[in-house]
């Protein structure tokens, strides 16, 4: 999920880490040098520090909905609002995330997750009749990558390092505080006390002996590992997985565990609440209540949303030739009990796309770190980039398709100006005409594609990268 992020692999990217890295601490070293410390961006909407965009994009609408209360039109103004830094946001919002993990622990959950690994299409457990994974019938590395992360899938198996989030630690008034794993909570540090391996969480090497006396301009972070995150063999409800889960959480969809998963969500208070999560604000369920009522609008959108990628394709035409890793097919019940119904996977197939395309008008930086493409691919014209998604969308005749749903949808919910949406990752979209006036005014990669997409976004995962409305 954070950032549907494996998805061109990483053979495209993990030859070029070290250089990025590399040259990252040249230019912050010869910045320092002359001008000190970079200045840090600040935000009116929550920014993300973990794979929580789930649950963020909750937060910042949540958020939306206030500051648009301070004015009687409603109408969003950010003189009066509190802009805080990346960090500043991490140590607010971090405990929900936590909360949000322990709450998927209840006994039918857990029942429900151990079941999905026998019975659920899970990654990379995925073979076709001659018993080859699916992922390896491709000798493009590319489409490799889109198979692997684009595949309707439940459960994915990861790496035990992407098993780990980040802790913050923060200054208060002074005081310095980090978030202690044993008691849940954060606990103060005394200033100039030294930080060695094996003290509670783990630290990156290049502070294994560091003095809070002497902290950088930006705050470190800690990386832990929470066993919450893994159900199995570090298998876990990512990208279409989270889907789901936040789909039963709404209440669509049958399973045992949605009824405890609401009321945990209630009682620990995150984002997911059902006192405030409703389906009527996800535009993904609005979408597919559309299809439901549309057949004619459904197969014209079936028939233009895979016009780069094939996640639709993937989910209506492969899985049911697929097996799993003892070589059953995946029957049309598990499919319903694991997978979205088809109108909310149609959905989340089109938002996923219009998600990217957005990406791609705000900055070609921002869509080559959401795809893991290394940024060469901004300027060479032949490979498959951000250049080539956008010219695909109108050729195909896949924005048109869109601008008629948008129009359907605006007309259907005229009182609706604000919506979130899941489609592997989360934001907030919103209609409103002088939040799309905001956002165009500043300088984007490209104007008109962000015009004719008709929205403005709220996302909190690249906001360094973009030049958003929302950021000073």
């Amino acid at each position: 999920m954070q950032a549907i992020s494996s998805m061109l692999t990483h053979t495209c990217t993990t030859p070029f880490s070290w250089l990025g890295s590399a040259l990252d601490q040249v230019v912050h070293a010869v910045w320092k040098r002359f001008w000190g410390d970079p200045p840090s961006f600040q935000y009116a909407f929550s920014q993300q520090s973990n794979a929580d965009c789930h649950l963020q994009s909750w937060t910042n609408f949540y958020r939306l909905q206030e500051l648009r209360d301070r004015s009687p039109t409603r109408k969003l103004s950010l003189e009066a609002a509190d802009f805080k830094t990346h960090r500043q946001w991490f140590a607010e919002t971090f405990l929900h995330f936590q909360k949000w993990l322990e709450s998927r622990n209840g006994p039918q959950m857990q029942e429900y997750m151990r079941e999905a690994l026998q019975q659920a299409p899970c990654a990379p457990e995925l073979f076709n009749s001659a018993g080859v994974r699916y992922v390896d019938e491709s000798w493009n590395p590319l489409e490799r990558g889109e198979r692997a992360s684009l595949s309707p899938v439940f459960l994915q198996q990861i790496p035990d390092k992407d098993l780990s989030y980040t802790l913050p630690i923060f200054e208060k008034e002074g005081r310095w505080f980090c978030f202690d794993q044993d008691t849940r909570q954060y606990e103060p540090i005394q200033e100039g006390a030294n930080f060695s391996k094996g003290q509670r969480a783990s630290l990156p090497p290049d502070f294994d002996s560091l003095k809070l006396v002497k902290l950088p301009g930006k705050t470190p972070f800690i990386q832990a590992i929470d066993p919450a995150l893994a159900v199995g063999e570090r298998f876990v409800p990512r990208h279409l997985g989270t889907y789901k889960l936040l789909l039963l959480n709404l209440g669509i969809g049958q399973a045992p565990a949605a009824l405890e998963t609401q009321t945990a969500m209630r009682k620990a208070d995150t984002p997911w609440n059902p006192a405030r999560c409703k389906k009527e604000h996800l535009i993904e369920h609005a979408l597919a209540t559309l299809f439901q009522q549309d057949p004619v609008l459904k197969e014209k959108v079936q028939k233009h949303v895979d016009f780069f990628f094939r996640t639709w394709g993937r989910y209506k035409s492969d899985l049911p030739r697929l097996r799993n890793g003892q070589g059953h097919s995946f029957t049309q019940e598990a499919i319903d009990r694991y997978l979205p119904d088809e109108e909310h996977m149609l959905a989340y197939c089109l938002m996923q796309n219009v998600q990217f395309l957005w990406f791609s008008a705000i900055s070609s930086t921002a869509f080559c770190r959401h795809m893991a493409l290394p940024k060469i691919t901004t300027w060479i014209p032949f490979v498959p980039g951000p250049s080539q998604y956008r010219k695909a969308a109108y050729q195909t005749g896949f924005m048109e398709v869109w601008r008629e749903v948008a129009a359907r949808i605006q007309a259907k919910f005229p009182e609706r100006q604000d919506w979130v949406s899941f489609a592997g990752h989360g934001m907030v979209l919103s209609f409103d005409p002088d939040l799309i006036q905001q956002q165009n005014e500043r300088p984007i990669t490209d104007p008109t594609l962000a015009q004719n997409l008709g929205f403005a976004g709220i996302d909190s995962l690249h906001g360094k990268a973009m030049n958003v409305f929302y950021r000073r």
